[in-house]
């Protein structure tokens, strides 16, 4: 994170001028920006019911309040903790798996229907953008050949994932070659066995979860609202600086710009690289380079800091043992509500 930070200073420092950025934050309507704040919890708030239809279809017994709960956990371990998400629905599955008193396996499916279906919108958004940004706005062809090879490697991996959870009898075969590939790697066996059924329980348990297709719909909803609810952000800090911003233009940069966030560069939240996206994005496009600049501060401080400091809290108060505390009586378990 510290890398992170150390590019964002320097960017700014060798394109910016950092008075004109600040005399922009300056100016600020905390009215507005204080919505913003607001938006964030909904959408958090939409991305929990979207996993909580997955819970239901699946006969699951965990509650909204402690579903929230989850959901604001994992989202402090996917930021905090730079793996591609994999270390957010890790904890998110192995304490949902203890409270609901259901295998891995079943959590697991509900926990990959959830993150496929909320991830089109954004991915959807992500490509429609780059063909709109490239046809609308003059950017240079390096930077839009840079941002659609990121777009659609994501967009080929999340179709990689829409196939194996279609035909999770496929899955099995992809673990088991890849713990072979660690036997000859790590020149010692890796045993497959272990986690075979775990495997066949997340294969019954997609086989169920895709059965029904009308059970789909409620998650889908909710997901476009959470999408909706996370672009309100940008739009919502462009109106608390007084700036007239194309709601295209912040709807199509904030998309990619989140989009980024999922690679994997090892830097929580990808402190740096995204904000650098965001603000080269709508400068480019037209946007005053100190107001885009204090805009990507502000949206950023919204979205992946206020983010982490509630999922942190959240996390500390009612999920102590995830973090290696001893759990705390009265504070550790949220009541479970239907």
């Amino acid at each position: 994170m510290i890398v992170g930070l150390g590019l964002i200073a320097g960017f700014l420092f060798l394109f910016f001028d950092l008075p004109a950025v600040a005399s922009v934050v300056k100016t600020v309507n905390l009215g507005w920006y204080g919505l913003a704040f607001f938006a964030v919890a909904l959408g958090v708030t939409f991305y929990a019911l979207a996993w909580r239809s997955f819970l239901r279809s699946a006969a699951i017994g965990l509650g909204f309040r402690k579903t929230l709960s989850l959901t604001w956990t994992s989202i402090f371990f996917n930021l905090i903790v730079p793996t591609a998400s994999v270390s957010g629905e890790v904890a998110r599955a192995y304490l949902a798996s203890r409270e609901a008193g259901v295998g891995p396996g079943d959590i697991a499916a509900t926990i990959f229907g959830h993150r496929i279906v909320t991830l089109v919108p954004f991915l959807a958004g992500s490509v429609v953008g780059v063909i709109l940004l490239g046809a609308t706005y003059m950017y240079p062809s390096w930077l839009m050949a840079t941002v659609g090879a990121v777009v659609a490697a994501l967009a080929t991996a999340f179709l990689a994932a829409c196939y194996l959870s279609l035909r999770p009898e496929r899955l099995t075969k992809v673990v088991k070659s890849v713990t072979g590939l660690g036997s000859r790697l790590l020149r010692r066996p890796v045993a497959f066995s272990g986690i075979a059924d775990e495997l066949a329980s997340l294969r019954g348990a997609l086989l169920r979860l895709w059965a029904h297709p009308r059970d789909l719909v409620p998650p889908m909803i909710y997901s476009l609202l959470f999408w909706l609810s996370d672009v309100s952000v940008a739009y919502l800090v462009f109106l608390a600086l007084g700036e007239a911003v194309p709601l295209d233009l912040v709807a199509v940069v904030y998309t990619i710009g989140i989009t980024m966030q999922m690679i994997p560069l090892g830097i929580p939240g990808n402190v740096g690289p995204v904000e650098l996206i965001m603000t080269t994005l709508y400068s480019l496009a037209g946007v005053k380079p100190s107001v885009s600049a204090a805009a990507t501060i502000l949206i950023r401080l919204a979205m992946m800091w206020f983010e982490l400091a509630v999922g942190g809290i959240i996390t500390y108060l009612f999920e102590p043992q995830v973090l290696g505390l001893r759990t705390r009586v009265g504070k550790s378990r949220l009541p479970s509500s239907s």
